[in-house]
């Protein structure tokens, strides 16, 4: 059986860049070429859930290449072209925060990818372009730890 082919809408992905699973078992891919995630319950794509299009306003993704959920249920994607790290509560948008470390350690974002967290929330992902590992508290930059490559 084969779920999927390219192109817009539900069924369809552009560029898909990242996976993860969430705590249910639920399959979360970025479609970056769509500027979206997507959640669906199983190989065959039954409850398709999307959000995002394309821009740098709430709501809007420039080409994702991470996707994960904290313990807490919450979404975390690398909006890599956007030099972003984006936290939302659910599918639907809500809760959206933004974090890009402007005046942490002086330095931005270029291409954050493979965003992960550990038992306790910490997020780990890696700054590709600037070669380091970033580890953070928090989605205010908080606890911020970089190792650098």
């Amino acid at each position: 059986m084969t779920f999927g082919e390219s192109g817009q809408g539900k069924g369809h992905f552009v560029e898909p860049t990242a996976i993860s699973l969430t705590k249910g078992g639920e399959i979360l891919i970025n479609d970056a070429g769509n500027r979206r995630v997507v959640k669906i319950d199983d190989m065959q794509g039954t409850g398709w859930a999307e959000y995002g299009t394309q821009g740098n306003e709430v709501g809007q993704f420039q080409g994702m290449y991470g996707v994960t959920q904290q313990p807490d249920g919450k979404l975390l994607i690398a909006d890599s072209h956007g030099g972003r790290i984006v936290r939302l509560n659910q599918m639907s948008g809500s809760g959206w925060v933004s974090f890009s470390p402007n005046g942490i350690a002086d330095q931005t974002l270029f291409f954050p990818v493979g965003i992960r967290c550990d038992d306790q929330g910490r997020i780990y992902f890696i700054d590709q372009v600037n070669k380091r590992l970033v580890r953070m508290n928090d989605m205010d930059g908080s606890g911020w730890i970089e190792f650098k490559f």
